[in-house]
């Protein structure tokens, strides 16, 4: 793995070059690092801008925000309206395409009206090992990837971050509620709300990493293998946390965790 200051400097030159820039800040480490880079060589010409759809998690916009803080830069919370779209909510395969190809399109419209002339992402090396219909959407709108350019892992992503002080420089990955869906389970307002209060509701028990797989009346939690005895011995109180926001019956995947494209028939992350 290369040195972090090694990496800091690639990514300062390429993100240097810049006129100006809008980042597309998710609450995950990957946008954060490329929001702090920018704000420190492009001082007073960077925005960042979350979306706070139906479809993320309270939790990711106020990392988000945090991140925004800390490198003093505006932020933009916006609505890219995918929910409105009838091919998002089909959940097909190209669900992603179409919830990036708003969010994109609504960036593109907001760096214009702020005079930004780049719309940067956090997409990485290892982000194209996986089935990602995003990635065509950002390619459509011209969307850059400054970590992908440079080449960067994900460890050497993470080992940047703390580098840089980041204090969630380790923090699990999570992607959109939607994604806790099975492909063809038509996405709703309150299949998302219910999968949302039920990712919180473990949280709030003391589980970490985990994701609930909404299945109609059932959840299946999926945790690292290392949290089953955790699960096992809690498992009283996550089976009334998951029966009060709404589900039936919930289970413990014995396959433990899995992230996107590992599953056949879900889109998981």
């Amino acid at each position: 793995m290369r040195a972090p200051q090694d990496l800091v400097a690639g990514l300062s030159r390429r993100i240097g070059a810049w006129p100006s820039a809008l980042v597309a800040l998710s609450g995950g480490v990957d946008s954060a690092v490329v929001l702090m880079v920018a704000a420190r060589v492009l001082p007073g010409r960077v925005h960042a801008a979350t979306s706070h759809a139906a479809s993320v998690a309270a939790t990711e916009v106020d990392a988000a925000s945090a991140v925004a803080a800390l490198a003093a830069v505006p932020h933009h919370l916006l609505d890219p309206g995918e929910i409105l779209n009838p091919d998002y909510l089909v959940n097909d395969r190209q669900r992603c395409y179409h919830c990036k190809d708003a969010l994109y399109g609504t960036l593109r419209q907001l760096a214009a009206e702020q005079g930004l002339s780049i719309v940067a992402n956090g997409v990485h090396a290892e982000d194209l090992g996986d089935t990602r219909p995003g990635l065509v959407a950002a390619e459509r709108h011209h969307v850059v990837s400054p970590l992908l350019d440079e080449g960067l892992t994900k460890a050497e992503v993470r080992a940047v971050a703390r580098h840089l002080g980041l204090p969630e420089w380790n923090r699990p990955a999570n992607a959109c509620l939607a994604s806790r869906l099975p492909h063809g389970t038509p996405v709703t307002l309150a299949r998302l709300d219910r999968v949302g209060r039920a990712e919180a509701a473990l949280a709030t028990l003391g589980l970490a990493g985990h994701r609930v797989r909404d299945h109609d009346a059932l959840a299946r939690i999926e945790v690292q293998p290392e949290a089953f005895a955790w699960v096992i011995e809690h498992r009283e109180a996550i089976s009334r946390a998951v029966a009060e926001v709404g589900y039936r019956d919930v289970t413990l995947d014995l396959a433990g965790y899995r992230p996107m494209g590992s599953q056949t028939g879900t889109v998981s992350a």
